[in-house]
């Protein structure tokens, strides 16, 4: 083989530039990859939401064309209304908590209610003051939501506010 190809001007700009449509072809497949993985996620929750957080296991479209996610009972066949806020105080069944709206909401648990904390389920009595909780349920005639699921996250550090229900 000559070697004075191998020194030429032109063929080390050629070499470098297949070198670097190399180098670009495997971060565009990289990239690919990555998408693909991260739409796969995104459609796998989609798929198991209902089984996360109470909805008929029917897939993601519920109607009987298939071809929306409004079902019968709204969005995603659920009747599902949620909420979030600092437990004020718990009494008996119920419980008032305060949302990042400052709005107080009541809160109504029975026996079908599924309260965790973490993977652990626990029971309303372990429920405080203070606690951060996020409530699934469905509104009633009486302004208060009917809870199928609370979920209980970390206690806040500052005093909790307190309540003007039922005073």
């Amino acid at each position: 083989m000559d070697t004075n190809m191998l020194k030429s001007k032109w063929f080390r700009i050629a070499v470098c530039s297949a070198l670097g449509l190399i180098v670009l072809l495997l971060v565009f497949l990289l990239g690919a990859y990555i998408g693909e993985k991260k739409a796969e996620f995104g459609y796998q929750w989609g798929q198991n939401y209902g089984r996360f957080f109470g909805e008929p296991r029917v897939g993601f479209f519920n109607n009987a064309t298939g071809s929306s996610m409004q079902g019968p009972q709204g969005p995603m066949g659920m009747n599902a209304f949620g909420n979030g806020g600092v437990v004020l105080k718990v009494d008996g069944s119920t419980m008032a908590i305060k949302g990042n709206d400052n709005i107080e909401k009541v809160v109504a648990i029975d026996a079908q209610t599924l309260i965790r904390e973490g993977n652990t389920a626990v029971s309303l009595s372990d429920v405080e003051p203070g606690d951060q909780v996020v409530v699934i349920g469905s509104p009633n005639n009486s302004g208060q939501i009917i809870a199928r699921f609370i979920r209980v996250f970390e206690r806040q550090t500052q005093p909790t506010p307190t309540s003007t229900i039922n005073k």
